[in-house]
């Protein structure tokens, strides 16, 4: 298993031995909070000495299991879950690792996209939501029978204009809310279209 011998403590780089020595005065408890960072990736790490004895530093079980140096728990299937278990008691976090990924994405025409939304005169069709910063429109285009599903022939009526907002409530369900129960729902919340800026 990769593994790394150092890692960053107070803006310094430690040894294994090192850490092992700030961690003993420290209650098992609380251990988890130390802030011992790969040098990888970031995330927590503690100190551990292996099977072969060797000391070296390893995530917390089942945290950053993207990084170089991760540590699998039994019965895990190895890059199938990101997820990064957190104690509640934890007072910060670790962001803005990096990692590679494959990404699908459904092809859409954006040159269709823009005849809708001119079509629509850059208002939401839901709430009528309408608001211009400097030369660009804050506006989204929706499709009414999503691309997700697979590949098919769209038409411009298959698609209607929608405010960043109302784009966000229309995906709240796996199949999109229709228009008019965005509308619907859009007519309980008192809201006062913005004004061109």
């Amino acid at each position: 298993m990769p593994s790394d011998d150092s890692c960053q403590f107070n803006n310094q780089r430690i040894s294994t031995q090192e850490a092992r020595r700030i961690q003993a005065g420290v209650p098992q408890s609380e251990r988890r909070a130390i802030p011992f960072l790969c040098i990888h990736c970031g995330g927590r790490v503690k100190p551990h000495i292996g099977k072969d004895n060797k000391p070296h530093f390893e995530h917390w079980p089942g945290e950053n299991l993207h990084c170089p140096i991760r540590h699998i728990p039994k019965g895990h299937p190895v890059g199938s879950s990101r997820q990064i278990t957190r104690d509640f008691d934890d007072q910060a976090t670790i962001e803005g690792t990096r990692s590679d990924a494959v990404r699908m994405a459904a092809a859409r025409d954006r040159a269709f996209a823009l005849a809708c939304k001119k079509r629509d005169k850059y208002v939401c069709q839901a709430c009528g939501f309408h608001l211009k910063v400097g030369t660009r429109y804050v506006i989204d285009c929706h499709h009414l029978y999503p691309v997700a599903l697979g590949v098919r022939e769209t038409i411009l009526d298959d698609l209607v204009s929608l405010c960043p907002t109302c784009h966000r409530i229309a995906h709240t369900r796996d199949i999109p809310l229709e228009l008019a129960d965005i509308k619907h729902l859009m007519t309980k919340v008192k809201m006062t279209p913005a004004q061109h800026v």
